[in-house]
């Protein structure tokens, strides 16, 4: 005889669905990286992250690739959590503060794919990035018109904005083991190289 729980498993789409169909005109306040502050919603929130999931499956991206942010807590690191993990990808938050040689150390021993970086840490990106081993694409927490003009880099990239923004958002999330790893952090402060934890 089998229990009457519920059958579906509890992965990490599930949160945003429900806040989407229960809560969506539940106001998101949140601060942009000019400073200003920006207002949202729970429904407006699941569409773009329904077209960041849809981009990423776009790219190839595949349950257990991991993808990187050097990014602070806002709204777009907000989508990327949900959007990454939804279909089934890692989402790799990293420490901005750490020293150049153990942010390099820590993306390639993760092997991200794609690096979603804050325009505030272009100049830390500038100083690492012909070390990424594995990092095929690097995308700008931003609108196409904040990326400086003068920026050169040796890798593809784009904002945020332009990553999203003709992209169908994908219809129904897919279902996985609810096991199936969603995050990844490392250490700080250890002895040797920082240690991985999913």
């Amino acid at each position: 005889m089998l229990g009457l729980m519920s059958h579906k498993p509890l992965l990490i789409s599930s949160l945003i669905e429900y806040s989407s169909k229960y809560h969506g005109y539940a106001e998101i306040v949140h601060k942009l990286s000019s400073g200003q502050i920006g207002r949202t919603n729970y429904k407006e929130t699941d569409v773009r992250i329904r077209k960041l999931a849809s981009s990423l499956l776009d790219l190839g991206i595949e349950v257990g690739d991991k993808i990187g942010t050097l990014a602070w807590s806002n709204l777009r690191h907000f989508e990327i959590y949900y959007g990454v993990s939804g279909i089934g990808a890692i989402c790799h938050t990293i420490n901005p503060r750490l020293f150049e040689e153990q942010l390099i150390f820590i993306i390639n021993d993760a092997e991200d794919r794609i690096l979603f970086v804050d325009l505030d840490f272009i100049q830390i990106l500038k100083k690492i990035y012909k070390k990424l081993i594995t990092v095929e694409k690097i995308i700008f927490l931003c609108s196409k018109e904040e990326i400086p003009d003068n920026l050169i880099l040796d890798q593809e990239f784009s904002s945020y904005e332009e990553f999203i923004e003709n992209k169908n958002p994908i219809k129904h999330w897919p279902i996985f083991d609810e096991r199936t790893a969603s995050s990844l952090c490392y250490t700080s402060g250890t002895t040797g190289n920082p240690k991985g934890v999913l």
